[in-house]
């Protein structure tokens, strides 16, 4: 006996029908997308040996307990373990392909079993089982039911079954071990008993061992499944099913196995395979098993079309007579549905517009039906269903789950079995058919698929009814929107056009209120026409709805139409001016959009919840279409005559601002056009400071000379405490207006009072992205407020102000600049006189130079101090600073080392002495780094100090080799009363000594982020050493230049090179 759902029956008989998604529809629907997996999801097999769950919300419902997998893979294991252990693999290859054709008959018996329950396969392969027994003997007829129950099982698996390695390999392994103990259990019985293997003829001698072996066989198969089955779905689901297979088991799995035992003699004594009639007599099992499925089948088909035919064909005519009534279609669906369901309860549910609400629902029970018509939230089935459009059944709640919760007490009904189906409208699901039992298995697959074909009949007469009902409504609402749309068309006056609008919308439609909204500059909506009986007062008063306010607010802000069904429920709701809109209950505003901009809205509003649908949207939303165009071209006009004077305006300033050649005339020209082109009373200019990070009063207009005084002496400051209006100013770059100065907490309480303010604007004067300063008017006590308009021409001014002040600082930037650059000039022409002009010529050496500033002055100097004894002293130094400081710092340091190498005997003494002038004249953190060395042109030897300088190198002619002066000392400027080490060399002919500063090896290339570095100078040096000092001189500018790639000089950089050529 095998167990496996009906799912797994109709893929291997090519019926491939879901368990969970009977609907045709929802195939057609998923093969068009292009969607596999739907289906895949669609379909939901049994956990026997042959199924599993790809369902993946069911996959929770099948997975095996502890108990069934010890007992499934102990049994298989043990089984097979055996079978292994026992079997003589040599006499099992001699007889190897008479055992793989049992194997193969066996798969292929195995394959045309009939069904006697929707989870219960039944077959004739116990006959091919037992004749490879009774044939080849217990262990190698073993190999033929173990082995064609593994493979059989496994690929059904694979095919059909989930990616799990448990649940792929539970069911093979356990019917595989258990088949290969009842080979070898029955087979050893039958040997026992006195049978003869092979049986040579029908003879008594066989008849008790097979009728005791094929009775076992029978027993062991049965009790192995049955106790499998127990573990499943526990002890009485499990009796209830013994009860019903238990006829079919007998009549196909017990009757018929002694037929096993004339296949082994036919193949004992007709030898085998090599005789046609022993291959007869298999073909034969072969195709009588397969009658016996075919004919199941057919009947079973035969009978369920016929029953489905009569019932489908009967509501088909009783809902053509239906016509267009709703109620009656609904009604008969529940009707036919009871008649072919064996359900308690039946329920058809309809989404509603949105599809995220129930509008209606019908409940049929004991011949009641019972009608719900309000509004309601989805049920979790229903939003399933929404999303997926599959029918769904479960022949058992306490085995299999739903994917989505499922409350099983219904009315004091307890749900066992229950089936979800799809009214589909074409690809739309427009509602949900449910049915319910209070007992298992009353609802099936099958049941599944006639409920979904007399849903999907219903679902096409509700949605003509309703599409009958929307187009004539439809037109009747297009021909209001034509009369109306005549009247935008005749009326160009706002002040006309629109309360008659209002009032015909109102009369033809029967909204409680209608009203239009203009919106302002600053999302404001003012009510501009209205069916209310206070509109004339809220209008005259400006009543208005703030930004975001209410539900109008919100859809002016998100430029979407709303429909709100129930006012009170909804948070965005307010009651308007007066709260005299409290009687509404519904309202459905609609934007009046021109392009992508809002230019107002349509609201009204109905004293019934829900009162509004689809078709109320699509009306107001064209004549919305209509309005918007009829405010827009009323505004085009107005903004036309705006925007001509602003254009004058912003002339006028500039052409007198053009005029203006200091920064005071350019202010008091702004300060002046401003009161004049804006009409306010006064006009006032601050200018920002940077440095003190305030605002400076510079220029007033209209203040009385007290007010002028006053105004004078303002300073600013934009990081005070509390945060006054020019702190926010400074932050958010933008306008700001105080409607009420006097109280406001941005303005200090003195400077209301003194300039009495009331109303103020102040507009921030940016130049290049950099406030520079605040335009400030007022009215002074007159309370105004300032429109867009005046603030779009205020705010031109400040920007044409902006620029003429920032170009005035710019020019007496520019001013400074030369002078600044003409004084560095005549700073550098001093500094460069006090460098030696060029080298002093020595016999027998020669000397090169190289100085360039990274500024146009800078602290790296070098020099050349003639000494008695036709010595020469050798200097050269850095500042640690650049620019102009660096300069006067090196003017210094220069003076004073030249006068202490002339004082003093030793370039030791010369330093020490030199360094404790500078700590002591020298008022700065600045100091300098030094090498002093005295030549002697007579011997060539070179006395020298290094004062924290970069070591000179010394190229030797002997070995061409560079290396650095040794001893290095502290910085001149530093420490005072310091002790520089004293160091003498001997320079023989063709000898080099290189001096330089951090300028050379310090130098970046392109990216920054490498140096010259001291290496590259060696390598230099080492190459160009033979040449003259200039040469040399150039080549180390040279390497230099390109290794920075033309990149900025960030050092001073300074070469002193000397060569013995004597």
């Amino acid at each position: 006996m095998l167990f496996e759902c009906a799912t797994c029956r109709n893929h291997r008989h090519g019926r491939a029908r879901p368990c969970v998604g009977d609907s045709a529809n929802s195939k057609r629907r998923a093969a068009r997308a292009g969607c596999a997996s739907v289906l895949r999801r669609l379909t939901f097999n049994c956990a026997s040996h042959t199924s599993l769950f790809p369902f993946s919300f069911f996959s929770r419902l099948m997975r095996p307990t502890l108990p069934r997998l010890i007992f499934s893979f102990g049994v298989g294991l043990l089984g097979l373990g055996v079978l292994v252990y026992l079997t003589d693999w040599a006499v099992l290859w001699q007889q190897i392909l008479p055992i793989l054709f049992f194997i193969l008959l066996s798969f292929i018996v195995k394959r045309a079993g009939v069904y006697s329950h929707p989870d219960t396969l039944h077959s004739l392969v116990g006959i091919v089982d037992l004749a490879a027994i009774f044939i080849f003997g217990p262990i190698p007829g073993a190999w033929v039911p173990a082995a064609s129950s593994l493979f059989y099982i496994l690929i059904n698996n694979l095919e059909y079954g989930p990616r799990h390695s448990l649940l792929l390999f539970e069911s093979p392994i356990f019917n595989a071990g258990l088949k290969a103990i009842m080979g070898l259990l029955c087979g050893n019985l039958f040997l026992t008993l006195g049978g003869t293997l092979p049986p040579p003829d029908f003879g008594i001698v066989n008849l008790i061992p097979a009728g005791a072996t094929m009775l076992l066989w029978y027993v062991l198969d049965n009790l192995g499944w049955a106790i499998w089955e127990i573990l499943r779905i526990g002890g009485r689901s499990f009796y209830k099913l013994f009860r019903e297979t238990l006829g079919a088991s007998l009549l196909v799995e017990l009757v018929p196995l002694p037929f096993s035992m004339v296949i082994a003699v036919v193949y004992t004594e007709f030898g085998g395979l090599t005789r046609p009639v022993f291959l007869l007599l298999a073909a034969g099992l072969i195709e009588v098993a397969f009658v016996i499925q075919r004919y199941a089948i057919s009947e079973e088909r035969l009978n369920r079309r016929t029953r489905e035919l009569a019932v489908l064909n009967e509501f088909n005519q009783a809902v053509s007579q239906a016509g267009f009534n709703t109620d009656r279609v609904i009604e008969l669906s529940l009707q036919y549905a009871q008649r072919v369901l064996r359900a308690e309860i039946i329920r058809v549910e309809l989404y509603g517009p949105d599809r995220e609400t129930v509008a209606l629902r019908a409940e049929t029970r004991s011949g009641n039906i019972t009608w719900t018509r309000s509004t309601a939230d989805l049920t979790p089935a229903l939003v399933f269903m929404r999303d997926h459009s599959a029918s769904l059944a479960a022949d058992d709640l306490r085995t299999r789950k739903l994917p989505f919760p499922f409350e099983t007490r219904q009315d004091g009904l307890t749900a066992r079995s229950v089936i979800f189906v799809p009214m589909l409208a074409g690809d739309d699901v427009i509602g949900m058919v449910t049915a319910i039992s209070s007992q298992a298995r009353a609802l099936t697959m099958i049941n599944a698929r006639t409920l979904n074909v007399l849903a999907g009949q219903a679902a096409v007469a509700l949605e003509n009814a309703r599409l009958y009902s929307v187009e004539r409504r439809r037109a009747t609402q297009l021909a209001i929107v034509s009369d109306v749309g005549a009247k935008v068309a005749q009326i160009s006056e706002l002040d006309e056009l629109l309360p008659k609008v209002v009032d015909e919308i109102q009369e033809r439609f029967g909204y409680s209120h209608v009203h239009v909204l203009v919106e302002q500059e600053n999302g404001d909506l003012v009510f501009f026409a209205t069916t209310h009986p206070l509109g004339e007062q809220w209008r005259r008063r400006g009543e208005r709805m703030r930004y975001r306010e209410g539900i109008t607010g919100w859809v002016a802000a998100h430029a979407e139409p709303l429909v709100v069904d129930d006012v009170l429920q909804d948070p965005r709701y307010s009651a308007g001016p007066d709260a005299q809109t409290i009687n509404t209950r519904s309202e459905l505003a609609v934007p009046l959009v021109i392009g992508q901009r809002v230019v107002g809205v349509l609201d009204v509003q109905s004293e019934r919840i829900g009162a509004f649908g689809e078709e109320d949207l699509f009306v107001l939303k064209t004549l919305g279409a209509q309005i918007a165009i009829a405010i827009e071209n009323a505004r085009l006009y107005e903004a036309q005559q705006i925007e001509a004077y602003y254009l004058n305006a912003l002339l006028n300033v500039a052409e007198n601002l053009a005029d203006q050649e200091s920064l005071d005339d350019a202010l008091d020209t702004v300060v002046t056009l401003t009161t004049i082109l804006v009409g306010v009373k006064r006009a006032s200019v601050f200018l920002y400071d940077p440095i003190a990070h305030e605002f400076r009063a510079a220029k007033a207009y209209g203040l009385t000379p007290a007010m002028d005084r006053a105004f004078e002496r303002l300073r600013l400051p934009i990081n005070q405490t509390p945060r006054t209006v020019f702190a926010e100013l400074w932050e958010k770059r933008e306008p700001i207006q105080i409607a009420n100065a006097q109280s406001s907490e941005l303005l200090q309480p003195n400077l209301a009072t003194i300039f009495e303010l009331e109303s103020v604007v102040l507009i921030p004067l940016i130049a290049r992205g950099e406030m520079v300063g605040a335009l400030g008017v007022d009215q002074g006590e007159k309370d105004h407020r300032f429109s867009s308009e005046e603030i779009r021409v205020l705010y031109g001014i400040a920007n044409q102000a902006a620029v003429a002040i920032e170009r005035a600082r710019l020019d007496e930037q520019a001013e400074r600049s030369k002078r600044i650059e003409y004084e560095l000039g005549l700073a550098r022409q001093i500094q460069t006189s006090f460098l030696p002009a060029r080298p002093p010529r020595i016999p027998g050496y020669d000397i090169a130079v190289a100085w360039h500033a990274a500024r146009l002055v800078g602290g790296d100097f070098y020099d050349m101090i003639p000494l008695q004894h036709q010595r020469l002293g050798l200097v050269i130094a850095d500042v640690s600073d650049k620019g102009l400081a660096a300069a006067l710092f090196m003017a210094l340091t220069r003076t004073i080392i030249r006068t202490m190498a002339i004082g003093k005997p030793s370039p030791r003494e010369a330093m020490e002495r030199a360094n404790d002038v500078i700590i002591a004249d020298a008022q700065s953190d600045m100091f300098v780094t030094a090498f002093y060395g005295v030549l002697d042109a007579t011997d060539g030897s070179l006395t020298y100090v290094n004062a924290g300088h970069n070591p000179p190198l010394l190229y030797h002619h002997s070995d061409q080799t560079v290396t650095p002066l040794k001893e290095h000392g502290i910085a001149l400027g530093i420490l005072p009363n310091v002790e520089e080490p004293q160091m003498h060399l001997q320079l023989e002919c063709g000898d080099v000594v290189v001096m330089y500063t951090d300028g050379v090896t310090d130098a970046l290339d392109k990216s920054g982020e490498e140096e010259f570095g001291a290496s590259r100078l060696i390598e230099v040096i080492q190459e160009y050493a033979e040449k003259t000092a200039q040469e040399l001189t150039d080549e180390i500018l040279r390497a230099v230049q390109e290794f920075t790639e033309g990149a900025q000089q960030f050092d001073d950089l300074t070469l002193v090179v000397v060569k013995r050529n004597l």
